[in-house]
Formats: C-alpha cells, structure tokens, sequence
C-alpha cells in the first residue's frame, strides 16, 4: 500500500483505518483524473497523513469538522513544518476531502473551508545580512580613493536608509539639501520623500567630520555612477 504513511505499511500493524477510502481515491486519480503514479502517491500520502491522525480521535468520517483540519495543520506548523509544506499538505487534503464529500463519506462544505497559507514568489530566498555584519561591511570599507568613497557611499545608502537600487539610481545632486540635512528620494509607486540625512549620521557612516566634505564626497559618488548629471 504506497499510498499510506510508511508507518502504516508495516505487515506487524493491522490496516489502518480509512485505508479503503485512500485507497478509492488513489484509483479514481488514476483511472478517472489520469494523474502520474507519483502525484497519485503523494496525494495519497498527504491525505492519509491527516486521516491517521484523525482516526486517533475518531471512527468515522462523518464526525469530521473544518476545525480538525486547522487543529491538524496548527499542530504540523508548531512542530516545524514549512508554510510550504503546509500548503502541499492542504492541497491533498482538501482533495481527497471533494472526493469524499461526492461519495458521501463526509460533511459538504469542509473542502471549500480549508485556507491554506499564502506562497510568495520570493519566500525562498534567504533573509538578508544582520545588523553586525552590515556595520562591519562598512567598517572594512576604509580608504580615501575615489572607489571607496563611492562604494561606502552607496553601501550606506542601501543599508543605512534601506534604498532600492533603482531609489539610488535615481538621486540627482540637487536631491541633497545640507543646510536642511534631508535629501529626496524618488520612490517609483509613492514618489518623493524628504529623508532625514544628519551630519552625525553622516560622520557615523563615511567618517566624514564636516557638511561640504559629507556634500562634495557624495557628489563624487553620484556624479561618477552617473557621468551624465550634472550639479546644480
């Protein structure tokens, strides 16, 4: 029986409760839906997962609410399932639950009421890097070239003020007010912001002591990532 937890499997165990309604189901995916034996298999899988701990608390099918299902996938997301892996899980369930819902094994309804979490496009991609290693990414970036200063600049824009590539592509010279120690940043959805771009920060970050040296170092950086901006 490849369609239920290995648990279950084992000849030493009687066979599991609900095993002839995963067992129906594996033979409507195959026969009526046409599914590839893998997809049968872990469809099976997923749904028999949830009905052996189901049938823990109950006999029969009939009993079933939407609140087992959730109680389930809270109790699989406290013990360290992924939101993925919750979202596979609900996939299976929620199909098998149709099936059984259109043979009369089950209340209607309890399929349509399984919500599964919300997979971002980008969920996968690791987080970014902490507060220590980011300062000490700045404090290795020392030096009095041209490149250093332009890259400190750009790193602290980006972690400092947490701007987008684009938001720094976009500064042109006359962005920075230092009189008033702010400078626009153009966001392409809210537009202009007027950020707060104070000496103390300024000296914190670049090492920079003085408001025309934080202003011409900064023109530098700006006007060599763009040669075709002109100050104003």
């Amino acid at each position: 029986m490849a369609s239920l937890p290995r648990q279950i499997e084992s000849p030493n165990c009687p066979r599991a409760r609900f095993a002839d309604q995963v067992d129906d189901f594996a033979t409507y995916m195959t026969e009526e839906q046409g599914l590839t034996s893998q997809s049968v298999k872990m469809q099976c899988f997923r749904g028999a997962t949830f009905l052996a701990w189901f049938a823990q608390r109950h006999r029969s099918l009939m009993a079933m609410r939407l609140d087992d299902i959730d109680e389930f996938l809270a109790l699989k997301a406290t013990g360290g399932w992924s939101r993925r892996t919750i979202t596979s899980a609900s996939g299976g369930i929620r199909a098998f639950l149709k099936y059984a819902e259109c043979r009369g094994w089950c209340r209607t309804g309890i399929a349509t009421g399984i919500v599964a979490p919300t997979i971002y496009r980008l969920e996968g991609l690791p987080d970014g890097p902490t507060r220590e290693q980011v300062a000490m990414l700045l404090g290795t970036t020392t030096g009095k070239s041209v490149a250093t200063v332009r890259a400190k600049a750009l790193l602290a824009l980006f972690a400092v003020y947490g701007l987008r590539s684009g938001e720094v592509s976009r500064l042109q010279l006359g962005d920075f007010d230092w009189r008033d120690e702010t400078f626009l940043v153009d966001h392409s959805k809210r537009g202009d912001e007027e950020v707060p771009a104070s000496a103390r920060c300024w000296r914190r970050n670049f090492g920079l002591h003085h408001k025309r040296q934080a202003a011409s170092s900064l023109s530098k950086c700006v006007s060599d990532a763009h040669p075709s901006v002109q100050s104003g």
